[in-house]
């Protein structure tokens, strides 16, 4: 047993139910394989295929007292891309509790915050500190990476939730792939004109271990 996620537009875009049916029912007649419905798809999508986190799949949620906690508060609450000048280009929310009420002064007091944190770690941290990585309180974490050229990418998180500078990274990289190449993107605008670079970075999160908590969906 396991977890599938399926993407429905995708599917329907394949027509897979009916090319799985079709190889059901050549497998009928031919035998190509011997048990359960997972050689089908494989054979239909064997190059689109995402690998899903344990925790995506923990044995006994619901029923079971003793889970590990990490498993109980793993949460990623909120992205922020921050270009040039502290200008806001990408904001987005997952997870929260509680909706924000105001999000450009709270785009304002993160950006300020990363400006201080920075100035603050390069004072009292080793020499050639050039910028911090993260911050944690009782409440939530702040991931932050920043690039030469200035942009800074902001993940925040449960506490629990690990180091995520490899995650941030990965988010640049699809951000340069997807925005900075991009020929009708001019620099310093807002990503609403970039729904690809949108849509990778959802499709990147929702893959990580700690994008939202499964006994929460759980209970829920």
């Amino acid at each position: 047993a396991g977890v599938m996620v399926i993407d429905l537009e995708r599917w329907r875009q394949r027509h897979a139910s009916q090319l799985i049916a079709e190889w059901i029912a050549m497998n009928a007649r031919r035998r190509l394989w011997l048990h359960g419905s997972q050689p089908p798809l494989l054979l239909l999508f064997h190059d689109e295929v995402v690998s899903l986190h344990w925790s995506w799949n923990v044995d006994g949620l619901g029923h079971r007292l003793n889970y590990p906690k990490n498993v109980q508060r793993a949460w990623i609450y909120n992205f922020y891309t921050f270009g040039r000048g502290r200008k806001l280009l990408c904001r987005e929310e997952w997870n929260r509790t509680r909706a924000c009420r105001d999000i450009a002064e709270e785009s304002k007091y993160v950006s300020g915050l990363l400006i201080t944190l920075k100035s603050f770690a390069q004072q009292l941290g080793p020499p050639r500190t050039q910028a911090f990585l993260a911050y944690s309180t009782p409440q939530y974490k702040l991931h932050s990476f920043e690039t030469i050229s200035g942009y800074r990418f902001v993940l925040t998180t449960d506490p629990s939730v690990p180091d995520q500078q490899e995650c941030l990274r990965e988010i640049y990289e699809i951000f340069v792939e997807h925005v900075i190449k991009n020929p009708l993107y001019q620099l310093g605008d807002e990503l609403e004109h970039c729904p690809v670079f949108k849509t990778k970075l959802h499709s990147f999160l929702m893959t990580r271990p700690f994008f939202a908590s499964p006994f929460q969906s759980v209970v829920a």
